[in-house]
């Protein structure tokens, strides 16, 4: 097991810790983000993803916690065939009047291989920052294409479609929610 921890990314007089734990084949099993909190002089949990992996290095099973003002507050679970490939989404949400998660919502792919002749294909992940922001959310991709963004609640209500390399949340309701770049979707939060 190897444990990296990067301190002290600071905006907005924000202090974070991001904590990553790999396993001896080098896959990534658990991701944490920490907010330091002033009053409490402790740091607070903000995110984590924990994640399982097969003999062949492919991802099983991903999840992902929210918490919003030390409340749970969003919850996601990826599930993975043997090749790696996503079969489901799922989101649940906090009810603090049970005490648990429920289901909001569920994805089920459908996997489908073609052949398209091919190879070497490249998959471009995007960079969103600052997230969380109170504002203005830049988008950066491996391409440098000029993105379709499309903002979304966390029950799929589609707020936002646009083409470009910024979004303006300063109008919304602090929540998360996600951004869709170019087909890959990316959580963030409005502070």
């Amino acid at each position: 097991m190897i444990k990296e921890i990067d301190y002290y990314y600071s905006y907005s007089d924000n202090i974070f810790k991001y904590e990553s734990i790999y396993d001896a084949k080098g896959n990534k099993t658990v991701y944490a983000e920490y907010s330091w909190d002033n009053e409490t002089q402790n740091w607070v949990s903000v995110y984590k993803v924990e994640s399982a992996y097969n003999a062949d290095g492919n991802p099983t099973v991903q999840v992902g916690y929210d918490w919003y003002e030390t409340q749970f507050s969003f919850k996601y679970e990826y599930a993975y065939d043997a090749d790696g490939n996503q079969t489901m989404y799922t989101i649940y949400d906090w009810n603090s009047n049970k005490n648990d998660w429920e289901v909001s919502q569920i994805v089920i792919y459908e996997i489908q291989t073609v052949n398209t002749g091919i190879n070497n294909v490249q998959v471009a992940t995007a960079k969103v920052y600052p997230n969380p922001t109170s504002g203005m959310l830049y988008v950066e991709t491996a391409n440098g294409t000029v993105p379709a963004l499309t903002l979304y609640s966390l029950q799929g209500k589609q707020f936002l479609q646009t083409t470009g390399n910024e979004v303006d949340l300063s109008a919304y309701p602090r929540g998360i929610y996600l951004l869709q770049v170019d087909g890959e979707v990316v959580k963030v939060m409005r502070k």
